[in-house]
């Protein structure tokens, strides 16, 4: 609590959210949901951005990231964690992809409202890591330098950028 309470008097904070696969995919929701019920991501407006978080996501963690961003209720009986369970157990039972699931999610999940927040939103920005896999090669992109897209025009751009976070290696 101390730890918070110290956190929460900087006027910026910056999160790594890690990746997390189907599986880690609710602990990383309900982390973010604890992050949003401390009030350390609270701030007196939308437009104030003396007091911006910044949310660094790989793989799942982009998605937590965007889901923080969008400003989406992310309690254990949301539309966000029944929605992830949801896509998850498609995932475990063969009837689709990750690639999939992220796209499903996404799509379900940010209405229009959403991903304004998200493109606009000043009290918390989102950096998504990804690398190039040139020629699709997923070996060369072991090479590769990894790269924050920070800047999105709309909900595809948002999607992509968070699918190709999930194939990072």
């Amino acid at each position: 609590v101390e730890e918070i309470e110290r956190m929460a008097d900087n006027d910026t904070l910056h999160f790594s959210l890690s990746g997390t696969g189907p599986a880690m995919f609710s602990w990383m929701v309900g982390f973010s949901h604890g992050l949003q019920e401390s009030g350390i991501l609270s701030s007196s407006s939308p437009d104030d951005s003396s007091n911006t978080h910044h949310f660094m996501g790989i793989s799942g963690g982009s998605m937590c990231a965007a889901l923080l961003a969008a400003e989406l209720d992310l309690s254990s009986n949301s539309d966000v964690m029944l929605c992830g369970q949801e896509q998850s157990d498609r995932c475990r039972d063969g009837k689709q992809t990750l690639g999939m699931l992220v796209h499903n999610m996404l799509e379900d999940l940010l209405d229009n409202a959403a991903v304004q927040r998200i493109i606009n939103n000043k009290r918390r920005k989102i950096h998504i890591a990804m690398v190039d896999a040139p020629s699709g090669s997923l070996m060369k992109a072991y090479n590769q330098p990894i790269k924050l897209c920070s800047n999105f025009t709309d909900k595809e751009d948002i999607k992509d950028a968070v699918l190709a976070s999930t194939h990072l290696p």
